[in-house]
């Protein structure tokens, strides 16, 4: 697992290449992206530019509600979700048995 600083990947998604090559670099490594420290009011960044990179983790902060706060509720149905875990569990599998899906 990789951690980037918000900031940080705000720079690589605004440039087409770099963006292309994280997003190719999240396929393979699992990314987690923090808050800058400078955000002493506890505010919170848009999450969604970096989960469209392909970052699997963006941490927020919960003391205030924020501009991002609400993307992090969840958003599926029931059916949804088990059909995401059942996809997540055949991903596991292959990687284990290191066959493609």
């Amino acid at each position: 697992m990789s951690s980037f600083v918000e900031t940080r990947i705000e720079r690589i998604v605004k440039s087409k290449f770099q963006a292309g090559a994280f997003v190719n670099y999240s396929n393979r490594q699992i990314s987690r992206v923090y808050p800058k420290g400078q955000r002493m009011d506890s505010s919170n960044y848009d999450p969604m530019p970096m989960w469209n990179a392909g970052s699997q983790i963006v941490a927020l902060n919960y003391q205030t509600g924020g501009e991002g706060g609400g993307a992090n509720r969840p958003q599926l149905s029931a059916i949804e979700w088990l059909s995401l875990i059942e996809r997540l569990s055949l991903f596991q599998r292959s990687i284990c048995t290191k066959t493609p899906l």
